[in-house]
């Protein structure tokens, strides 16, 4: 009898069981690298996003004039600016705006705080002298690690001068 060269159905089935499992384990893999990295971008997107509404919060709120502040709460900032116009600033959960416009959104807390010239806390407007911004957002990757950085910064108004 002669020998025939070529593979028996055994070895085939195991070449193909062999194949499916290393092709489950890279699928597996590439899926978590495509989540890890959606969800490096939807961070930054949102940090770069919370870092350019407290720019805009920091620039338009420098020019308060502590006499022209209407409302004051930890989530709401009410003012008239120099050229006359009525500035809100407003959160309401999960988003932060600015006249009614979203800024931000998927906010977890967000805070007003308003010092005078001591550093002490006050709840008068003409006593205002700076005002704390302090944004947190909480993120959660796949694996349900969670992230909340949180941002602060200090605005030093000014002092009511000018208008």
């Amino acid at each position: 009898m002669k020998k025939r060269a070529g593979f028996t159905l055994i070895e085939m089935v195991m070449v193909i069981f062999l194949m499916s499992l290393f092709s489950s384990v890279l699928g597996y893999l590439m899926l978590q690298m495509i989540e890890s990295s959606q969800l490096g971008f939807d961070l930054e997107s949102l940090d770069w996003n919370v870092r350019e509404s407290l720019e805009r919060m920091t620039r338009d709120m420098r020019q308060i004039n502590p006499n022209n502040i209407t409302t004051m709460t930890s989530s709401n900032l009410v003012f008239t600016d120099q050229t006359g116009s009525a500035q809100n600033y407003q959160y309401t959960s999960p988003s932060i705006s600015h006249n009614g416009n979203g800024l931000v959104n998927n906010i977890g807390s967000f805070a007003f705080s308003y010092f005078d010239d001591t550093g002490t806390s006050t709840t008068t407007a003409a006593n205002v002298r700076y005002i704390l911004v302090a944004v947190m957002f909480q993120t959660v990757d796949s694996a349900g690690t969670t992230s909340t950085p949180i941002y602060y910064t200090t605005i030093a108004v000014r002092n009511g001068e000018g208008v």
